[in-house]
C-alpha cells in the first residue's frame, strides 16, 4: 500500500489523537508535528518525527504530499491556504476558517490546486459535545 506523507499540525488532544491514528493505521509516513511552542516535542519524539516550531520551515523541510490540522481556528486560514499552494492536501478540524470570506478564500485556493481539503467534523454527533454546545450558547 503507497504511503502518504503527513505533516501534523497542532498536538493538542486532536493534534495528538491525529498523530497517534496516522502511526497506527498505517498508509501513513509521519514527516513530523508542528507547534508554535515546543508543546509538540513529547508526541514527536514519542513517535520519533522531527517538531517544528514554524511551519513554512515544517513545510519545506517535511515536504509533506498531505497535512494535517488540529490548532486553534485563528490560524486555520494561513496553514490551509499555504498547504493548498504547496498542492498539499488537507485534513483540518473543524472550523474551515474564522469567516465565510475566509472559506470562499479557501475554496477558490483550492480550485487552483491539484490538492483537496476535507473537514473534519467528527465529534459533531458526539451528545456530550452536541450538550455542551448548547449550553455554552
Amino acid at each position: 500500500m503507497p504511503q502518504v506523507d503527513i505533516l501534523v499540525v497542532g498536538a493538542g488532544h486532536m493534534g495528538r489523537s491525529h498523530a497517534r491514528a496516522y502511526h497506527t493505521l498505517g498508509g501513513f509516513n509521519i514527516k513530523g508535528v508542528m507547534t508554535r511552542t515546543d508543546s509538540g516535542a513529547a508526541i514527536a519524539a514519542k513517535l520519533g518525527v522531527p517538531h517544528y516550531i514554524d511551519f513554512a520551515e515544517a513545510m519545506s523541510v517535511a515536504q509533506p504530499q498531505a497535512v494535517s490540522i488540529n490548532t486553534y481556528t485563528d490560524s486555520h486560514f494561513d496553514y490551509v491556504t499555504a498547504s493548498l499552494r504547496a498542492d498539499c492536501h488537507v485534513f483540518i478540524e473543524k472550523p474551515l476558517a474564522e469567516t465565510v470570506a475566509q472559506c470562499d478564500d479557501i475554496d477558490l485556493t483550492e480550485h487552483m490546486s491539484d490538492a483537496r481539503s476535507s473537514l473534519a467534523i467528527v465529534l459533531a454527533a458526539d451528545e456530550s459535545i452536541r450538550t455542551k454546545q448548547v449550553v455554552t450558547l
